[in-house]
């Protein structure tokens, strides 16, 4: 019976030693360096103007062109950061007369 108990350690042992050998061994010299994959580029992001004539325009401008004023005012007034549109704040007489006919 000892003799089945030692034989089964030296076994279990070797086995052991062989497995340990065999393994892959690690370190940090191999180690590579990993860009990251995603970068916040500020110039990439959409940005809040109302365009006119190739210029862009923020939020609040005003500009009159020939018989009409425009601002520049959000879309939807429930979003704080929502896109921009372009609104008619004044058109005068003869701009409406000649629509009209």
């Amino acid at each position: 019976m000892r003799f089945l108990k030692h034989g089964l350690l030296v076994m279990i042992g070797a086995i052991g030693f062989v497995t340990i050998s065999d393994a892959k061994q690690y370190g940090t010299e191999q180690m590579v360096t990993i860009q990251p994959v995603a970068e916040l580029q500020l110039s990439n992001l959409p940005q809040r103007h109302c365009l006119y004539a190739g210029k862009a325009y923020s939020l609040g401008a005003i500009i009159s062109t020939r018989n009409i004023e425009l601002e520049c005012r959000p879309i939807s007034n429930i979003e704080l950061n929502g896109a921009l549109k372009w609104v008619v704040l004044q058109q005068t007489q003869k701009s409406t007369l000649s629509q009209n006919k």
